[in-house]
């Protein structure tokens, strides 16, 4: 009897904690437990040869799932240009490539070209007996 209250205990407090960590990284606002606590269940990790643990099973919207939890780290994101002229740019001479390197391809004039007027059909020989 005891043994199994400890049991239920561990379990409780193991549920309050997982739902704490899924509060705290937002995804029940847009999942429910049992969703999340599905894709953490599917979540595999295996060596692939003495390389380190990698993820088996890969799904884009788990990824985000387990992103959100800091399971796996998140992409790194390239760092966001400001708008506009770099400073300085507009005093810089503007660099042309050498006119032997770049050729031009040659343009057609529209129209058919010239000399490919339909032929007259030649008629077919008669057949000889």
């Amino acid at each position: 009897m005891i043994g199994s209250e400890f049991c239920n205990f561990l379990s409780t407090l193991l549920t309050f904690r997982l739902i704490d960590a899924f509060d705290k990284a937002g995804l029940l606002e847009d999942y429910t437990y049992r969703k999340i606590f599905s894709v953490l269940i599917r979540a595999k990790k295996a060596r692939v040869g003495s390389e380190n643990w990698q993820l088996v099973r890969r799904n884009p919207s788990h990824l985000e799932i387990l992103q959100k939890l800091d399971l796996i780290p998140k992409p790194e994101e390239p760092p966001k240009k400001k708008p506009g002229r770099p400073r300085g740019s507009k005093n810089r001479p503007k660099t042309e490539a050498p006119s032997d390197q770049v050729e031009q391809p040659v343009k057609c004039k529209r129209g058919r070209p010239p000399g490919s007027k339909n032929k007259p059909k030649s008629a077919p020989p008669e057949p000889s007996m």
